[in-house]
């Protein structure tokens, strides 16, 4: 499930509720999320990310990746801290991205 993330947007005339021009998030928003993804990540086990690395790379043979896409939000938290949770020494062969083999998402990865 996909985090809630704050909202902010100006609103149109007459107290409508379409958002007139969004705001976007501030840095301190942003490094709040990574904090706290930061944690989520620490915690996993050897085991675990190996799990999730098996699950991922089933998911892409098996033609159903989830392609994990960040959002502007997530974007913007990764420029403040990344914390990937292995190393994956590979091929610099763009047809073999181990992001997308192992269906992962940004900063999820370090690769070498």
């Amino acid at each position: 499930p996909a985090p809630m993330l704050p909202a902010r947007a100006l609103v149109a005339p007459e107290h409508s509720e379409r958002p007139l021009c969004w705001q976007g998030f501030s840095m301190a928003e942003a490094r709040a999320h990574a904090d706290e993804e930061q944690g989520k990540a620490i915690a996993r086990t050897p085991a675990q990310v190996l799990a999730q690395l098996q699950r991922g790379n089933a998911r892409f043979w098996m033609g159903r990746a989830t392609r994990p896409e960040a959002s502007a939000f997530e974007r913007r938290a990764l420029i403040c801290k990344q914390f990937p949770s292995v190393a994956v020494l590979g091929c610099s062969d763009s047809r073999v991205p181990i992001e997308i083999v192992f269906d992962q998402g940004l900063g999820d990865i370090f690769v070498v």
